[in-house]
């Protein structure tokens, strides 16, 4: 398995049928205290955006996405047998090849609702290939100076000779600055 560190980036060789898996330890002993979502959101070559996340945003079961058919991304939630973390939810990608960028964000709704304090870190990140182990991995911490309950933990982007790229971007937002930086983000909000 290979780790990205900040600004590291990596060629996902396989493009088809991978899971995206964010996990942390939300757990103290006696309850939970981080509820953190996966959420992803992209562009495709006609510079149409959208996300794909958990359906008690918006009430809509389509906001989880499809895999047979476009986006080819489908939010699965946290029903996965032998976690690997305390906690965890997973995205899969059965085809990529539609998309031109995916951005993978971590997002803490109480704390971006309530205007709290963000999530507990750690967070971890693994891309793992159906039924194997992880490909590539990347941990999440924040700086002293980074706020926001909004995380960008990663790119997916295609470059110029149509390889796929990891990049972990490991950037903090607040809703407002998420609304302006990544694409289709606006998805997510009744606004």
């Amino acid at each position: 398995m290979r780790y990205l560190d900040r600004g590291q980036t990596a060629i996902l060789t396989q493009q088809n049928y991978f899971d995206i898996i964010l996990g942390w330890s939300g757990w103290d002993g006696n309850k939970y205290n981080d509820d953190i979502d996966l959420c992803v959101f992209y562009k495709n070559a006609d510079n149409i955006t959208g996300g794909v996340f958990n359906r008690s945003y918006k009430g809509n079961k389509e906001t989880e996405g499809f895999l047979s058919c476009f986006p080819y991304v489908c939010y699965i939630g946290e029903e996965r047998p032998n976690n690997k973390y305390n906690d965890e939810e997973i995205v899969r990608i059965s085809k990529i090849n539609t998309l031109t960028e995916l951005y993978i964000v971590a997002v803490d709704y109480f704390a971006a609702v309530n205007e709290q304090e963000p999530f507990s870190l750690p967070l971890f990140l693994d891309i793992e290939y159906k039924g194997m182990l992880p490909f590539l991995s990347i941990k999440v911490n924040r700086n002293e100076s980074e706020i926001g309950p909004i995380c960008l933990i990663a790119s997916i982007k295609k470059d110029t000779n149509d390889n796929v790229l990891v990049t972990n971007e490991t950037r903090f937002y607040t809703v407002e600055k998420a609304l302006e930086s990544i694409p289709g983000f606006t998805q997510i909000c009744n606004c």
